[in-house]
């Protein structure tokens, strides 16, 4: 699939370049979903499940070596 990038040029291959922009608005709210995950997991009122889930996603992003992709 080819994208067309903003200069008209194709990205041959490529990911669809409105990934980048995901990407970028992702990182600026990144730091607020870690709260809301945090809150979560220490809500002893949550259900259990979530508190688990919250738990596991913290640690699976904390644990990843750094750049590496989702």
């Amino acid at each position: 699939m080819d994208s067309q990038i903003g200069d008209g040029s194709k990205n041959r291959g490529g990911r669809p370049v409105g990934v980048r922009g995901v990407r970028v608005l992702a990182s600026r709210h990144s730091l607020e979903c870690v709260k809301v995950l945090v809150d979560i997991a220490n809500n002893e009122r949550a259900p259990e499940a979530d508190r688990v889930r919250a738990a596991e996603v913290i640690l699976a992003y904390a644990t990843k070596p750094a750049g590496s992709q989702p």
